[in-house]
């Protein structure tokens, strides 16, 4: 690591531009950011500079690089811990070469393998994103000098997953199990059924963030901050106590929820009920651009895949489809 925070609360920036038989730059900053653009003012300098003909030879291996990328980036994310999983879990399959050795064919190769070992294509492009991305970012803070060796790998071909959802009385049998299991359960269900909120920010509800008639959605998972609006038959059940206002209760909902063997498929769970939530919300003449707002989309074409659901959209397919315009 090439900046340290000294004792005093200072940054100290240790660098060799020319490799380690050059010349060491040493200065101390008062911010962690003013001592990385001197850095990249430095190495630009030294690459920039038509009488220094040394070339720079980057011998570190993927593993050195994701501990940096981590330090000068990775831990800024919201999801650090998920994104340096699926970077570390990469480096330690592809046994560690050099970043600089790695290729387009090598890494083809470790995927086409993954996949005969039954990995599914969402999670070889999760790695692949990652991975792309820690390349992308130590070449854009000029961390390395070679070009990112994945540009240009393509992501494999993922069909669109089947979106289920509960009908009223499913959800009603849902509903009324979680509540003889457990209350707080049966209220946080209630409130991703009523708000399409992920199971995770109905969880985390805090007694600040429930307004009259409202809840208030932050810290969310694309980073945007909603308001919803609840009945005020709701917003009188809901605890009033300060903090949290539901204890964790994501085990008793798989429980009740794999008990009941309702007709969902695989894998489904506590999102099922956010899928419940817009595809009711569309069926009943909800507006896409409205549903997008509530979800907290950040992407319209997110949201499109309820769309369907509009009895518009129904009675536009049943109408103008040719069978029926030859049938008239």
């Amino acid at each position: 690591m090439s900046i340290k925070k000294q004792k005093d609360g200072r940054y100290k920036l240790e660098i060799y531009p020319d490799g380690r038989e050059g010349k060491r730059v040493r200065k101390l900053f008062e911010t962690k950011s003013e001592a990385i653009r001197y850095e990249r003012h430095i190495l630009d300098s030294a690459n920039n500079d038509p009488w220094n003909k040394k070339e720079i030879i980057d011998n570190r291996k993927l593993s050195e690089l994701a501990k940096r990328y981590y330090e000068l980036y990775g831990k800024s994310l919201k999801d650090s811990v998920n994104a340096m999983r699926y970077i570390n879990r990469t480096v330690a399959a592809l046994n560690d070469p050099k970043g600089i050795d790695l290729t387009k064919a090598i890494y083809t190769e470790y995927r086409t393998q993954k996949i005969k070992d039954g990995f599914k294509n969402n999670t070889l492009n999760n790695e692949l994103m990652r991975i792309k991305g820690m390349f992308n970012k130590l070449f854009e803070l000029k961390d390395i000098h070679y070009k990112p060796p994945l540009l240009g790998l393509k992501k494999l071909k993922v069909d669109d997953a089947e979106k289920t959802y509960l009908e009223l009385p499913e959800l009603k049998i849902l509903m009324e199990a979680l509540k003889k299991a457990n209350n707080d359960c049966y209220m946080t269900a209630k409130l991703c059924a009523s708000t399409g909120a992920r199971w995770g920010e109905a969880e985390s509800m805090e007694s600040r963030r429930l307004k009259k008639y409202s809840v208030y959605y932050s810290k969310t998972k694309s980073a945007r901050n909603r308001t919803v609006g609840i009945t005020s038959d709701f917003y009188n059940e809901l605890p009033k106590k300060r903090g949290l206002i539901f204890s964790p209760t994501y085990k008793v909902f798989l429980a009740v929820f794999h008990g009941l063997k309702l007709d969902v498929p695989k894998g489904q769970a506590t999102h099922i009920l956010r899928h419940t939530f817009a595809t009711h919300f569309m069926k009943n003449g909800g507006n896409i651009l409205d549903l997008q707002k509530i979800l907290g989309h950040s992407d319209i074409k997110m949201t499109m895949i309820y769309a369907h659901h509009s009895p518009e959209y129904t009675e536009h397919a049943i109408k103008l489809n040719p069978i029926a315009k030859i049938l008239e």
